[in-house]
């Protein structure tokens, strides 16, 4: 009755609406609301694909359309677009028939005015005369930046070309139509990724061997590798043009002068394992001879002592299966394959990658260089999904092609049937599988997804159960209150070797679940499997922010009881929140945690909040790290000189040697922005040594034609202090050059020495620097008085010259007492017959004080900046002798 009832009322509203009033005055019509004009902008566009231009749709796309349109939106306005050619929207600017027109290049002639919309968009031009509008634009645009800062990175990221285009020079081109076929040398035996069948080259290489072959309009022979000397001598008389897979090792490419190609090809390994035997804490670890992986990652990380020779690989296989050895690494790809071909059902992976390497093409450096610039050019060219389609089409073929074993063992009931049982006792096992089978998942599936130390969820767990974790809470994501959160703590190995490790575990992890129990908003965790970092998904608690809530955790877990002693732990952790609305991966964010943990413990904090600038700096440090090799074959490192000087006669007196980077991938890039990755990693030492021997080279070729060769001073990391072999190879350089004592000075901070405190320490120290000088090198301690060793250092190293910080200088600006103390410092040095100079001198004051101090020489940029070695010699050195 009530649907009837609703049903009529509706019809009696219908006939008021359409037919007249009964007393025949028609309604008055209801009164419509007021709505707001918004104003129009014309705008005159040029059609450019990614730029600004209609789909076939006949939508508008593009970076400019995209970011004027939400420009646009902030100005409270709608656009109206014409397109044209930029000299036609310009004169229809200019006439007033247009407001604006996005260009690529800046505008202000003929009466227009430019506002830039950012790097890679361009800029907009618009009527000089009209200030309302440029006012209206610049508040936009300072708006959108503000509320939504990486927008444009977005926009650039979406509108970004999808293939690098093959440009090849006209010589290149040359090059290849005078060759017509280049022939390779290729692994053999390694399937899927690279074997031979009756003389064919057959994977995943000889597939990639063949796009290029196609993109390069040539053929491309490949014959099995032979012996390593056979291979290279082949390579370096021109009998094969390329080695199609070498890995990316460019400390052996430099010692068989080889020239490698950009990576092309990325290739992980596991761990496998015989759950039938558990883990010994010195496991055997069976290696196949040959495989390039023995030497950078299991003879690197392993002694020789746990490391076991086999001739193959399914050698190794066995020899875990029967317990000869306790671990193998095998590539990620043929892991089941290998284990089912051997049927050896009793061997498992956790499927964690433990490391990867990359494949490169190898080209002798003594062939035709345009050679090796059509091949990097090449590989650049290669499409990321066209590599991925071979790789998913080739672990297909490998999971098709099972072993006779493997099929009884994943199909029992064609066993079964094979074997003639009857009925009754197929009925019988098909049960008593199933039973099995059961308990045999339920067990594998503990295994796989738990830390066997611990007994917490591992990463693999964790990555897969996040998405499903944070869709959960839902509510809290869209309010932007979840977050993951990675936690290490510091000298954790030195805790395992000090303290029972089942006692250190069981103190952890009681811990850890006191934490959870103070502290719910800890939604869910993980382990790597390294025992060494755990991984959180939180919420934000009531009334705390995600740095609040991370603090709280560290303290609560700052003194933990071990056995019966308090011990204090610090923790370094890093902090990705979980965006509200972005499609992320779940690896995507514990790297992001990961990444923000590392530049905690980089920046010796606590604490470290991922954010889009380490991103940026995280991927342009692996970036240089995967250049660095080869930028130092290639020389692409340059010595500069900063004159230092007499500061009464303010003539020159020597320099020192500072290195810039001319990267052709980069571009120019001073010290500040690669020396600190460089000290961590080590680099620091080979470059150190580069720059060494480039500064002898100048020395001796000025001394050779006559010239005057002054004093240049060249930096040392304090890495070369504990370096095996140091003392060594510096009087092979100083032999090699036969330079005259005392024109080589060695700059060696005073924190080089700052953990040298026993007397052991200090006259290992003291008989470095004794040996040095006595080689021919005159020392310098630099960056005086800016670390905790100066007073120690001065009494136990006998150095020549005492290099004062700047810092110093710049305070005795600021403070009477700074003043004295600089005052007594130099009197310090020179009564201890140190030459004393001071660096850092940037104005005429701060000179003139130093004299007034009793400082006879300086460095800074008032006299003279870093410039290079031919126009300190041949410009600023005549001037200022």
């Amino acid at each position: 009755m009530s649907k009837l009832f609703r049903i009529l009322q509706g019809l009696v509203f219908l006939a008021l609406f359409l037919y007249p009033h009964p007393l025949g005055a028609a309604l008055p019509p209801p009164p419509l609301p007021k709505l707001q004009t918004v104003p129009v902008l014309r705008v005159g566009y040029v059609p450019l694909p990614g730029v600004f231009f209609k789909d076939e749709h006949g939508l508008y796309k593009g970076i400019a359309f995209e970011y004027l349109s939400t420009v646009a939106s902030y100005m409270n306005c709608s656009l109206d677009f014409s397109p044209g050619t930029e000299e036609e929207n310009l004169e229809k600017l200019a006439a007033g028939e247009l407001d604006l027109v996005p260009t690529a290049m800046a505008h202000e002639e003929q009466g227009l005015a430019s506002l830039s919309l950012g790097p890679s968009i361009g800029y907009v031009a618009f009527q000089a005369e009209n200030e309302e509008l440029r006012h209206k634009l610049q508040a936009a645009i300072g708006e959108v930046d503000s509320l939504a800062p990486y927008y444009r990175f977005h926009l650039l990221e979406r509108y970004r070309p999808m293939e690098i285009p093959l440009s090849l020079t006209a010589e290149e081109k040359a090059y290849l139509t005078e060759k017509k076929v280049l022939h390779s040398l290729t692994s053999e035996g390694q399937p899927p990724y690279t074997y031979f069948k009756d003389g064919e080259h057959l994977g995943i290489i000889a597939d990639i061997m063949e796009i290029i072959a196609k993109d390069l309009d040539i053929s491309i022979t490949s014959a099995p590798l032979q012996s390593s000397e056979a291979r290279l001598h082949a390579m370096n008389t021109g009998e094969i043009d390329f080695i199609a897979d070498l890995y990316d090792d460019y400390n052996w490419a430099a010692e068989n002068e080889v020239w490698l190609t950009k990576p092309y090809l990325k290739i992980d390994y596991v761990a496998v394992m015989n759950r039938d035997h558990p883990l010994p804490d010195a496991p055997v670890i069976a290696c196949a001879r040959g495989h390039f992986y023995n030497r950078t990652y299991t003879e690197y990380h392993y002694p020789s002592s746990q490391v076991r020779y086999y001739p193959t690989m399914q050698d190794c296989l066995r020899a875990v299966h029967d317990g000869e050895a306790d671990i193998v690494f095998t590539k990620t790809l043929t892991v089941q394959n290998d284990i089912y071909a051997g049927g050896y059902l009793n061997l498992y992976t956790p499927g964690s990658v433990v490391f990867s390497h990359f494949v490169s093409i190898g080209v002798s450096r003594h062939a035709d260089p345009r050679l090796f610039s059509i091949l990097n050019k090449e590989i650049s060219h290669l499409h990321t999904q066209q590599i991925a389609s071979i790789l998913t089409r080739h672990a297909h073929s490998m999971g098709e092609s099972g072993t006779l074993f493997a099929l009884i063992y994943y199909h029992p009931m064609k066993t079964i049937a094979l074997i003639g049982l009857g009925f009754l006792l197929l009925l019988l096992a098909m049960g008593l599988f199933f039973f099995q089978k059961r308990h045999y998942h339920k067990k594998l599936y503990h295994m796989a997804y738990t830390d066997p130390l611990t007994g917490l969820h591992n990463m693999a767990w964790l990555t897969q159960h996040l998405p499903e974790l944070i869709s959960q809470q839902s509510r809290l994501r869209e309010e932007g209150k979840l977050f993951v959160m990675s936690v290490t703590l510091d000298r954790l190995a030195f805790m395992k070797e000090t303290f029972d490790l089942k006692l250190l575990m069981e103190s952890m992890l009681a811990t850890l679940q006191d934490s959870r129990t103070e502290n719910p908003w800890l939604l869910a965790d993980g382990i790597n499997s390294e025992g060494t970092c755990l991984y959180f998904l939180c919420c934000e608690p009531e009334g705390m922010s995600m740095r609040q809530a991370a603090e709280k955790f560290i303290r609560d877990g700052t003194v933990m009881t071990i056995g019966k002693v308090p011990t204090i732990f610090t923790h370094r952790v890093g902090l990705m929140p979980v965006p509200p609305d972005d499609d992320v991966s779940a690896s995507w964010l514990l790297d992001c945690a990961y990444s923000a943990k590392m530049e905690a413990i980089a920046t010796d904090q606590n604490l470290f909040i991922y954010d889009e600038r380490l991103a940026e700096q995280y991927h342009q440090r692996q970036e240089m790290e995967s250049l660095m090799h080869k930028a130092l074959a290639a020389q692409e490192f340059q010595v500069w000189l900063q004159p230092k000087y007499d500061l009464a006669t303010r003539n020159t007196l020597g320099a020192e040697a500072l290195v810039r980077w001319e990267s052709p991938e980069l571009g120019f890039l001073p010290p500040g922005a690669f020396m600190d990755l460089f000290e961590r990693n080590g680099f620091a030492v080979e470059l150190d040594y580069y720059v060494l021997e480039r500064v002898c080279e100048i020395q001796s070729a000025r001394l050779k034609k006559g010239l005057p060769a002054l004093p240049v001073s060249v930096n040392q990391s304090g890495l070369h202090i504990t370096e095996q072999g140091y003392l060594g190879r510096m009087r092979d350089i100083m032999d090699r050059w036969k330079l005259i004592p005392g024109l080589i000075e060695l700059e060696i901070t005073e924190t080089a020495f700052i953990d040298f405190t026993t007397k052991e320490q200090r006259e290992d120290a003291a008989q470095i620097i004794d040996d040095l000088q006595a080689i021919g090198y005159s020392l310098s301690m630099d960056d005086f008085c800016t670390g905790y060793s100066s007073l120690s250092m001065l009494q136990n190293l006998p150095m020549n010259v005492m290099k004062i910080d700047r810092d110093i200088l710049w305070e005795a600006e600021k403070s009477p007492r700074s003043m004295n103390i600089l005052r007594h410092i130099i009197a310090l040095g020179k009564a201890l017959s140190m030459s004393v100079l001071v660096e850092g001198i940037e104005t005429k004051e701060q000179e003139e004080l130093l004299i007034k101090l009793g400082c006879d020489n300086g460095q800074g940029f008032y006299y003279a900046r870093p410039m290079p070695v031919k126009e300190f010699y041949e410009e600023f050195l005549p001037k200022h002798s």
